[in-house]
Parts: C-alpha cells; sequence; structure tokens
C-alpha cells in the first residue's frame, strides 16, 4: 500500500517541535496527525486517538514509582488533547465545567492482586486538581473514586473517605452508607434489568473508566467496556452462556449508560502497570508492561489493549468478541478498525534525562516505533521518525529471515518529522507471504533502523 494514503497530515518541525517540549522528556511516535477536535463522542465517524505511554521506570518489582507514573499521565493527557498544559488539557475534555461539578474515576478492584492502582487512579485526580475553574483549581473533593464496595477499594490498597477534608479526593464503595444503587434508573439490557450504582446516576457529572490490564476466562478480556459490569447490581446475570462470552450483554450495558444515563463518560484509561494474559480476572499479575493507555473511544482502547495482551501470549482474546459488536451499527460504541485509530506511543516520558538534568525532547536517532498490531495477519502500521534539520531520501524495506528482501514500503524523501507507513503481508509482485518473523529496515540517507514483525496467516 502507498504509505502517502495513510499519511492525512505531515507535522511541520515547529508543530513537532511543540508537540515533544511538553515538560517530559521522551518522544511521541504517532500513528497519524490528524487535527483532533476535542470530544469525538462514541460513534460517531472521526478518527480515534489512543495515547500508549510507557515508561520503564514505571515499576520496581512490585512496587510502582508515583512520581513516574504522575509524569506519564500528565503527559499522556496532554497528548490526547494537544494541549501544552495539564490544566488546559483536562478542561478540554469538560464541557460545561463548574467548581461545583463532580468528577467520577470508576475502578477495577475485584481483584486485590491485579486492580486498577492507586498511584493510577490519584495521579488522574492530581492531575484533574491543576484545572483552573473561575479563580480557583477544581477542588479534589470533587473526585470521586469508586468501585462496587469498601472492602474490594481497602483490600486494592485505597484509603476510604471519611472525613469532610475539602482538599481531600473521596473514596469509596457503592455500598458506603446513603448511597447503594439507585432502584429508580433500572437499565434493561438483554432483558434483564441492572440498577446501576447511584454514585454514578446522582453523583456524577463526568466520569473517567479506568480499567485494568487483564484476559478474561469468560469475555476474553476486560478492559474499559466490562468495567461498568462493576457498575450495576447484578454483574453475572450478564454473562450469558459460556459460549456468548458476555456478547452482546457488554456493549449493550455501555449504550444503556450512555443512553439512559445521559452519556457521562468522557474519558477510558487502562492501568496497564502490571497484567495478566492468563486466568484472569482473578490470580497475580503475569507481566510488566509499565505503561497507561488513554482515549475517548473505548472501543479503540480495549482494541489497543488487547493487541498487547497477544504480545503477552493471551489465548482468550478470540472470545473478545463484544469489542467489534460494541463497534458495529447497532451500538456506535467507537471503532475496532486501527485503520480509524491515530495510535501515539510516547516511550520513556521521564527516564530520558540527559546526565546535566535537561530533557532530551527529541530522538536523536532515525526511529522504527512499535508496529501495531504486532503479531499481525491482515497489515500492520509501522510509525517511523526522521531526525535531522534536512530533507534526506528515505527507503524502508521489508526482509524475510534469509535476509531476501520481500517488499519495498517506502522510497522518497521526507522531512525531518513523524510519519507511518503499512504493510499487508504482500510482497513485491502483490502474493501474500507465508508466516513467519520479518524484519523492517529504515535507511535514511545511510542511516538504518529495525524493528521485528511477527506475520500469522
Amino acid at each position: 500500500m502507498d504509505e502517502s494514503i495513510f499519511c492525512r497530515r505531515r507535522l511541520s518541525r515547529r508543530d513537532f517541535l511543540r508537540r515533544t517540549a511538553l515538560g517530559t522528556a521522551g518522544f511521541a511516535l504517532a500513528s497519524s496527525f490528524l487535527d483532533f477536535p476535542g470530544n469525538p463522542g462514541w460513534g460517531m465517524d472521526k478518527t480515534s486517538r489512543v495515547v500508549i505511554v510507557t515508561d520503564e521506570g514505571a515499576s520496581s518489582g512490585s512496587s510502582i514509582a508515583t512520581e513516574v507514573v504522575q509524569a506519564m499521565m500528565d503527559r499522556g493527557i496532554m497528548e490526547l488533547t494537544d494541549e501544552t498544559t495539564v490544566g488546559r488539557a483536562w478542561t478540554s475534555l469538560f464541557p460545561g465545567l463548574t467548581p461545583s461539578s463532580r468528577i467520577n474515576i470508576k475502578v477495577n478492584c475485584i481483584n486485590r492482586y491485579c486492580s486498577s492502582h492507586p498511584e493510577v487512579a490519584l495521579a488522574i485526580a492530581e492531575s484533574l486538581a491543576q484545572m483552573e475553574v473561575g479563580e480557583d483549581n477544581f477542588s479534589r473533593n470533587n473526585i470521586i473514586i469508586w468501585d462496587r464496595t469498601n472492602g474490594e477499594l481497602t483490600n486494592a490498597g485505597y484509603t476510604r473517605y471519611t472525613g469532610s477534608d475539602p482538599d481531600t479526593v473521596r473514596c469509596f464503595g457503592t455500598n458506603q452508607s446513603g448511597f447503594g444503587y439507585d432502584y429508580d434508573s433500572p437499565l434493561i439490557v438483554q432483558g434483564k434489568t441492572c440498577y446501576p450504582s447511584s454514585i454514578l446516576t446522582q453523583h456524577c457529572d463526568y466520569l473517567i473508566n479506568l480499567s485494568v490490564m487483564k484476559n478474561h476466562t469468560i469475555s476474553g478480556v476486560t478492559f474499559s467496556l466490562k468495567n461498568h459490569f462493576g457498575s450495576i447490581h447484578n454483574p453475572s446475570a450478564l454473562h450469558g452462556t459460556s459460549s456468548a462470552h458476555c456478547d452482546p450483554y457488554v456493549p449493550e450495558l455501555n449504550q444503556q449508560i450512555s443512553d439512559q444515563l445521559g452519556g457521562p463518560q468522557v474519558l477510558s484509561i487502562c492501568d496497564a502497570i502490571f497484567g495478566i494474559s492468563s486466568g484472569g480476572p482473578h490470580g497475580y499479575p503475569q507481566f510488566t508492561h509499565n505503561g497507561l493507555l488513554l482515549s475517548q473511544d473505548p472501543v479503540a482502547l480495549d482494541y489497543q489493549g488487547m493487541q498487547i495482551l497477544k504480545d503477552h501470549n493471551c489465548m482468550t482474546t478470540s472470545m473478545a468478541t463484544h469489542i467489534a459488536t460494541a463497534a458495529s451499527p447497532a451500538y456506535h460504541l467507537g471503532t475496532n478498525d486501527p485503520l480509524q485509530m491515530d495510535v501515539r506511543h510516547i516511550v520513556n516520558p521521564v527516564t530520558g534525562v540527559l546526565e546535566d538534568g535537561k530533557v532530551d525532547h527529541l530522538p536523536k536517532q532515525d526511529q522504527l516505533g512499535f508496529a501495531h498490531p504486532n503479531p499481525f495477519n491482515a497489515h500492520t502500521i509501522i510509525p517511523y521518525h526522521i531526525r535531522g534539520q534536512t530533507i534526506v531520501p528515505v527507503q524502508i524495506d521489508v526482509f524475510n529471515i534469509r535476509g531476501q528482501r520481500v517488499r519495498r514500503l517506502f522510497d522518497d524523501v521526507r522531512e525531518p518529522g513523524d510519519y507511518r507507513v503499512i504493510w499487508d503481508g504482500r510482497d513485491q509482485h502483490g502474493a501474500s507471504v507465508a508466516s513467519g518473523v520479518y524484519l523492517c529496515r529504515l535507511n535514511a540517507a545511510g542511516r538504518e533502523a529495525n524493528t521485528k514483525l511477527s506475520l500469522v496467516r
């Protein structure tokens, strides 16, 4: 495929410098650079941006580095919104925000060993507190972190709010005294009556859905969409038969929450510091990813999370049919088409610091970013960066394991900046190549960079 078809807008050097000079180090590798018009809304026909931030310093053993996670969150939200300050980035997501508005963070704590971590939830809260509303910053007391029960939150490391400090984030479960489920706002999902948490229906103006990276032995995966099973009183009733894999219960519940409760969800975030790829949602973490995923499109976020689980040899992703169903015309909750996603990888935004303490904003070398999906079947998208200040000749080729060139994907000149190229698994003559590992090589005026691609037929 001709790369120029998919590279819709090229960043100028000035735009690239502005985007990377946002107060943290590292670099962003974007799948495309379309203008992002704020909140696209679920189901609208626009490119969905997904930001994936990873930093090697986010964890050490089982411990999470709070300051690193905070910087990852701040960098991610600015990249998602194209804003240059954290406060303006968050404010852009909440139209009509007032000093009395309430922002909910719905976490996932059913598994105490691999939950939405308090360090991540509190990083969101601290970022939200940088918003200027009127003459003051947004009140932390108007931020509510919640899940099903106080016990699950406590077991996951959260501190339940019991005081009246106006500068403290509130945290409690639906079973907190004075809350419970809202029996006056029933949701009908495939003929099942579900009563939502009153925290969601009566104490929420805007919702942030904070899921965690886990597979699920019934639904295949559990990310943003399935996290709402913890928002209702009878989640087990929506599992359906073992062969249904919670489909279409998951998308229909999300649709009901959007349609019947006024669409309070404005952002999905996945805590991907640690993950479970087998036997989930219960059990201990099985791999470390040191990442965060952010998107306003819950379907696109779930799709990208599923690709990460695939990279960690998860065998249940094929069961997660609810993601495709959620993207279907029956629900229009987002997109599961990677060609309709603007995926931006931010790598090591905190640990990329020079010895003299200066921030190293730009990659010093030509880069091939993380191909996605990888492994792939139909096609894979490969971001790349060209350094320097002058136009250079660029060739991008795919080689097999014997060193034979299979396909030239690009052969032209490029200005410094970020681009992407797509390989559809075909050779130079248009014939499909066999499954296996291939090498993608970038050559820019004699400077080379390489990345591996795994094709699975």
